[in-house]
């Protein structure tokens, strides 16, 4: 994830060093309780992260949305031409609940990449984890954008496939 990108690890009095390279220290000095101001070097990789995470996290998703939403609104998606391209992206939903394939997308996001960055602790992961999965879970049943119900099912436990693994990791 791009989280371990930019990490950077205390070695207490010889400072903060970048994990993906030793060589180039993350902050300047500081007091004894708080780390000092970010570093030129370690400053590129920050940044060159940060700006692939907006992209990568909030562009694709609206590229997907303002696909389906231009699709929608120009009555091209039943379109031979159209549907044979972007039929993956709309068939398993109604009329109108597309939206839920760009959302589907920001949900795994915050999965797989957001936790991590926020979340201090294993616990406050799980926590973090097993609340946005429950959300997505709860809105998803209410609104049931899919067509077939065994669709809606498998997307119900593929929300949910996340409690059991890790309620078997806080138990272990």
């Amino acid at each position: 994830s791009l989280v371990y990108l930019v990490e950077c690890y205390d070695y207490g009095a010889a400072g903060w060093w970048f994990t993906s390279d030793f060589n180039i220290q993350c902050y300047g000095p500081g007091d004894a309780d708080t780390r000092g101001p970010r570093l030129p070097d370690y400053d590129a990789y920050y940044i060159t992260a940060l700006v692939t995470a907006l992209v990568y996290g909030v562009g694709l998703p609206l590229v997907f949305w303002y696909i389906i939403w231009y699709l929608r609104k120009h009555d091209m998606m039943h379109k031979p031409d159209m549907f044979r391209t972007f039929v993956w992206m709309y068939e398993p939903f109604k009329e109108g609940e597309e939206v839920w394939f760009p959302l589907e997308m920001v949900r795994e996001l915050i999965l797989c990449c957001l936790i991590g960055a926020v979340a201090s602790t294993c616990a406050n992961m799980l926590l973090a984890a097993n609340f946005v999965a429950l959300v997505f879970m709860v809105w998803f049943c209410y609104d049931r954008p899919c067509t077939l119900t065994n669709i809606v099912w498998a997307s119900v436990l593929r929300h949910q496939f996340i409690f059991p693994a890790l309620m078997c990791g806080v138990l272990i």
